[in-house]
């Protein structure tokens, strides 16, 4: 009797211990820690999060080996509720296996699609990493929802700037990530024909196209708008995206362009100089052109000239030239009758009460071809003159 009452005992105990371990093995599970056989593991710093019914949810996986050997590793769902479905990506392909080196890790993404009628609670999800003679299980915790898991943020710090046509419009905007995986975010924008919008990290010059932002954070953003240099004054909105697998966020940027008075001087061959003789007219095309946004009126041409010459104009004043418009006109020239020849600077400009322009013409004075021959016609009339009187004295 005391012997089958000690064995009795001792059966009790064992059974005890069993109890404990086990209950151990699943409070190790449940705590989302992988199970792992020889040092291959597979895990995510989320395991606990909620979903949407009827979306995808996207988790970051890394699979690590010190088994002290390669090991090509499969990957699998060793356990996943009635029509649900997740596969493994990686660089954008769907993947089953990795092969990692002993002390090697690698960076996946599970991708797991709730049904649409699948019912409010919580559902487990066991992942699995097996290389044969090694394996490792993580489960994954999931409190599906019918109501929308807080969305992202696009949002900017001022959303409305105003400025001329020329001015480089800068927004100090932010991207918040309230899922519970971290997420890519592709950025574009419906900016006009002509305008450019360039993104950057806060603080940083490196345009980027993309942004990475992880579970729960958020990441600052600079965006630099440039509207074409011809936009007509007006309000405009640039729509801004980031588009993730998950999600996608809108920021409309609004921009007010008010007017910009700009003016260009030149002439019509873009050279700015011309020969010219002394009492002697000489004609140049200059060209006026309105470069900015709002119409110009009342613009005045002006010559500032070397002493004794005079510089008129066929219109000395164009009453209006409208945006992106030119107007010639013709500028007449004429030297001092005694102009040595050399060259002479005139300073032409076109002005307005808003803007102005100016251009510096060279003017280079040429002797005219008749003086030069009547120049030397009397050299030589004054030379055979001189001949003529030396010979008459030394006969005498």
């Amino acid at each position: 009797m005391v012997s089958n009452y000690i064995f009795s005992k001792k059966r009790t105990l064992k059974l005890l211990l069993c109890l404990v371990f086990a209950l151990c093995a699943v409070q190790f599970t449940v705590s989302g820690q992988a199970l792992a056989d020889g040092g291959i593991q597979i895990s995510t710093p989320y395991p606990g999060t909620t979903v949407n019914t009827g979306a995808t949810a996207t988790f970051p996986i890394k699979v690590s080996n010190k088994s002290g050997d390669p090991q090509n590793i499969a990957l699998s769902v060793a356990s996943i509720p009635d029509g649900w479905s997740g596969h493994y990506t990686a660089s954008g392909n769907t993947i089953t296996r990795v092969y990692l080196d002993n002390d090697a890790t690698c960076d996946v993404n599970f991708v797991l699609s709730v049904p649409e009628d699948a019912a409010e609670g919580t559902y487990r999800v066991v992942l699995k990493a097996d290389c044969g003679s090694r394996s490792s299980t993580f489960l994954l915790e999931l409190n599906a929802t019918q109501k929308k898991v807080s969305e992202g943020k696009f949002t900017s710090q001022f959303t409305e700037l105003a400025g001329t046509n020329t001015t480089a419009f800068k927004f100090s905007a932010s991207i918040t990530n309230n899922s519970g995986a971290n997420q890519s975010y592709s950025l574009s924008s419906n900016a006009p024909s002509g305008w450019t919008v360039t993104f950057a990290p806060s603080y940083q010059s490196q345009y980027i196209a993309s942004l990475s932002v992880n579970a729960g954070s958020t990441q600052g953003l600079d965006i630099a708008v440039t509207p074409s240099s011809s936009a007509p004054a007006g309000d405009y909105v640039v729509t801004c995206s980031a588009v993730s697998a998950q999600e996608t966020l809108n920021l409309d940027l609004k921009i007010k362009i008010t007017g910009s008075y700009k003016i260009s001087l030149d002439t019509q061959s873009s050279v700015l100089s011309s020969d010219v003789y002394a009492g002697k007219d000489t004609s140049v095309t200059l060209v006026v052109k309105n470069t900015g946004s709002m119409d110009l009126n009342n613009i005045n041409l002006t010559a500032t000239k070397p002493d004794n010459w005079s510089v008129t104009f066929d219109k000395g004043t164009i009453e209006t030239i409208a945006a992106g418009q030119t107007q010639t006109i013709t500028a007449t020239i004429r030297p001092a009758d005694n102009a040595i020849a050399g060259d002479y600077n005139i300073y032409f400009g076109a002005n307005t009460k808003e803007t102005s322009a100016s251009i510096t013409f060279r003017a280079t004075v040429k002797t005219a071809t008749a003086w030069w021959i009547i120049s030397v016609a009397a050299i030589l009339v004054l030379a055979v003159g001189l001949a003529v009187l030396f010979t008459k004295l030394g006969r005498r």
